[in-house]
Order: structure tokens, then C-alpha cells, then sequence
């Protein structure tokens, strides 16, 4: 398993860098600890192939 990291830019939505990655919403959701769908610019997100 390799790890990614993603930085938020403005635009981005979880369902758009999910399917950039191959994951569903809940899996980076998962990965990242996250309850609510809500990311911000700058926020690294870990995204785990």
C-alpha cells in the first residue's frame, strides 16, 4: 500500500478527488477520520491505494 497525500485547491469536492483516486466518498472519509463532507483549501487529505 502506498500513501498519497492530496492538497485541497479551491473546487475540489470529496466525490471529485475520490474518483481522481478510484476510492468511493466513504473510503476517504474513512481514511482521513472525517464525519461530515466538509474539506478546505490547504487540508491535506491521505489517500491510500
Amino acid at each position: 500500500m502506498s500513501l498519497v497525500q492530496h492538497i485541497v485547491v479551491k473546487g475540489d469536492t470529496l466525490y471529485n478527488i475520490s474518483k481522481r483516486y478510484g476510492l468511493t466518498v466513504e473510503e476517504l472519509k474513512k481514511i482521513n477520520a472525517l464525519v461530515s463532507n466538509e474539506i478546505s483549501i490547504g487540508q491535506e487529505l491521505n489517500i491510500t491505494k
